[in-house]
């Protein structure tokens, strides 16, 4: 029983030996399999499946938003937004929907600017991912595929 028990130990020592070694490609010289990096390459030459395309950038006008405390403006803070399609057709229809898409992005600006304190600036990150996802309730999911903040100011 144990020599059974050695020679089981030892084919899974070198089984798990040879393993490691296909794994880390110590063994594609031996096994005729080629490099990784040659794999690779071969993989970058073929022709892709996707076809990519130069986005089309679109601009809106300038957001303004007010920052009310009490009972006056106690700043106001300016956004220019740009949209980034993949899809020229899109233009479109974002000229159609361009005053549903202002005023949408107006009400999210104003419901995150309004929870911040007045010395608090504000996050561009959190504009842009929130304004990415009130543009894909509107127009549908991957047709902006990214919002840009082209300048941020906080007028007092």
């Amino acid at each position: 029983m144990k020599k059974v028990f050695i020679i089981l130990v030892f084919l899974l020592l070198v089984g798990g030996g040879a393993a490691a070694a296909y794994f880390m490609g110590f063994l594609d010289g031996l096994l005729n399999l080629g490099s990784s990096e040659e794999m690779m390459m071969e993989d970058a030459m073929e022709e892709p499946d996707v076809i990519f395309r130069d986005p089309t950038f679109y601009s809106m006008d300038s957001l303004y938003i007010p920052v009310i405390r009490g009972s006056s403006v106690a700043k106001t803070v300016v956004i220019g937004v740009t949209l980034e399609v993949m899809d020229p057709d899109a233009v479109e229809t974002l000229d159609q929907l361009r005053p549903r898409l202002r005023a949408d992005f107006l009400r999210a600006l104003q419901r995150y600017i309004g929870t911040l304190s007045l010395g608090e600036r504000v996050d561009l990150r959190v504009v842009k991912v929130l304004l990415r996802k009130t543009a894909e309730k509107i127009l549908g999911k991957g047709v902006v595929t990214d919002v840009l903040v082209q300048n941020a100011v906080e007028e007092r």
